[in-house]
């Protein structure tokens, strides 16, 4: 028995679970608390959709950075392109939350989707015609399931911050799925 096993869970709560980042919380309620006292660690609803963003974006960003390459050949360059444009309709939560991301895929998408563009000077007719479809499927994406919804700023200096998590808040109610599973008599009598 320690000395953090006599406070009590208000002080616990309040004076220094505010302060641990997301492991420290973790501990806390797996190593000091019972099981009916665990305080439960929300996420801010952005911060999830920061750390996807964040994450392919250093997707993104890696292939945008081999396509610049200039050892490559043309058909290596090609390839690239395609695998990038796939990767962008993979990933539409870039194109969601980013209007200046939104408008430059809906700009290159215009551009390649059109047969006469200039993109396709150095292309071969199967590159062409993927890219076309590519860009075709991304468009219709753009109007139908990936529209914006709201801008959400990422870091861009920075790869992965995982410090998102650590701006979480805390709850000092619990949830249903703990309040289930932790009081079922009393959950089962309301």
């Amino acid at each position: 028995m320690t000395y953090f096993d006599r406070l009590p869970l208000e002080v616990i709560r309040h004076e220094i679970f505010p302060f641990l980042d997301y492991d420290g919380r973790n501990a806390v309620n797996q190593g000091l608390l019972k099981k009916c006292d665990y305080i439960r660690c929300v996420f801010k609803p952005d911060n999830l959709i920061r750390i996807h963003m964040l994450i392919v974006s250093a997707v993104l960003t890696r292939s945008m950075k081999s396509i610049e390459n200039e050892d490559l050949t043309k058909t290596g360059r090609n390839r690239l392109i395609i695998k990038l444009m796939r990767n962008l309709y993979k990933y539409p939560i870039l194109v969601q939350y980013n209007t200046r991301f939104h408008r430059a895929v809906f700009e290159k998408a215009t551009d390649f989707a059109n047969p006469m563009s200039t993109q396709y000077t150095h292309a071969t007719k199967h590159v062409k015609i993927t890219l076309m479809n590519i860009s075709k499927k991304i468009l219709e994406q753009l109007d139908t399931s990936a529209r914006f919804i709201k801008n959400i700023y990422i870091d861009s200096d920075s790869m992965i911050n995982w410090s998102i998590i650590n701006e979480s808040y805390v709850s000092s109610k619990p949830d249903k799925f703990t309040w289930k599973r932790f009081y079922p008599k009393l959950h089962d009598a309301n």
